[in-house]
């Protein structure tokens, strides 16, 4: 009975944080997926539940904590944590919030200009980033004024390397037409080797390659159509970007993904695509490229670490109880840890104590004791 708890519980969380991912997820529509949103937390009662704030919390951290900076998804991550602001201040300890989202530099930028976490002792052992140097200063010299300064995303192309800077600024555009004249004018190869004005320290890399880094799909495709050799480092770029359109011109090609698996090379792109939250280029791997008897319960164990909630097992009775109350203790899965510790007959050893309290999970050490 405690296992059919159990899943009904599960069901119901993983259909909430779903609706929430599509929403997060839809590029149109900001105004009105934010008021459907809204109305979804409402109806949940979110602000009044801690667990599932935190969840919440986890979910935009780890979600965006691959995407780049200037990604439109930010304005509806800064709405979510306005609307919940105030609760997460109520029911939230700062050391706590901080413990969430201490891997997200974006979303610790967030609350340390709220005033919802501040600079203390252990933050600064942990943080190595210059751009946190004024909450440093300001907390080591409190009587002296800093200003806070926003964070400065990408740069100045021209200030290195001028020699690719043109091409690569066309790239970015996605403009098929400029690039072709471009090529010709400057009598350019579409072969050619070029090095990233943004990343002078990464080796010289294919136009084509320099394209899907920066998901310019159009002259991807163009370039695709040209016969330019792909190759299985593209993979990384189509994943990072949640480009399917990329990820399905690489399948139909057979390129495949770098794997120190031979046997099923496409596991790796799927747990990449997991830990990503793009669900649907993980959900096109499945249906379409990978070999679904060589999924095993290692898998689900190694892909529990990313609050990816889609790819739960809709029934836990075949897994492992002790094994997964571990798991859940391990990545902060509050929720289910107190349904464990209340429901189901698990013994909890000094392990998950240990375990809990190295990875900062404040809420299930608190369970726990």
């Amino acid at each position: 009975e405690s296992k059919w708890i159990f899943n009904h519980l599960l069901k119901k969380r993983k259909k909430l944080i779903k609706k929430i991912q599509i929403l997060l997820d839809d590029q149109e529509n900001s105004e009105s997926n934010y008021k459907i949103l809204i109305n979804l937390f409402d109806n949940f009662k979110i602000k009044e539940d801690s667990l599932k704030i935190r969840e919440i919390i986890h979910l935009l951290s780890i979600k965006y904590k691959y995407h780049e900076t200037n990604s439109s998804s930010y304005p509806k991550i800064e709405q979510i944590l306005i609307y919940l602001k105030d609760a997460i201040k109520q029911l939230f300890t700062k050391d706590d919030i901080y413990c969430i989202i201490r891997r997200n530099q974006i979303l610790l930028h967030w609350f340390f200009n709220e005033n919802i976490i501040s600079m203390n002792r252990l933050i600064i052992s942990e943080v190595n980033d210059m751009s946190f140097s004024n909450e440093i200063q300001s907390y080591l010299n409190p009587s002296l004024d800093h200003k806070k300064t926003g964070v400065s995303f990408g740069g100045n192309l021209e200030q290195y390397n001028q020699k690719f800077s043109n091409i690569c600024q066309i790239i970015l555009k996605d403009s098929i037409d400029e690039f072709t004249s471009y090529i010709s004018q400057n009598e350019m190869s579409l072969t050619d080797s070029i090095i990233d004005p943004e990343d002078i320290f990464e080796e010289e890399m294919t136009i084509i390659e320099y394209s899907a880094k920066h998901k310019s799909i159009q002259i991807f495709k163009y370039l695709v159509s040209k016969e330019i050799e792909l190759n299985s480092k593209i993979w990384d770029y189509a994943i990072e970007n949640n480009c399917i359109e990329m990820v399905q011109i690489l399948a139909q090609n057979k390129i495949v993904p770098k794997s120190n698996n031979n046997d099923n090379p496409y596991l790796s792109a799927l747990y990449e695509s997991i830990k990503h939250h793009n669900n649907e280029i993980a959900n096109y791997i499945i249906d379409h490229l990978i070999d679904h008897s060589k999924i095993d319960k290692t898998f689900f164990y190694s892909i529990l670490e990313f609050h990816n909630f889609e790819f739960f097992p809709d029934d836990f009775s075949n897994l492992d109880m002790h094994k997964l109350f571990s798991s859940f203790c391990q990545y902060d899965y509050s929720f289910f840890v107190k349904h464990f510790l209340n429901e189901v007959d698990v013994n909890v050893c000094q392990e998950n104590l240990i375990t809990s309290i190295g990875e900062k999970n404040v809420e299930i050490v608190r369970l726990l004791l």
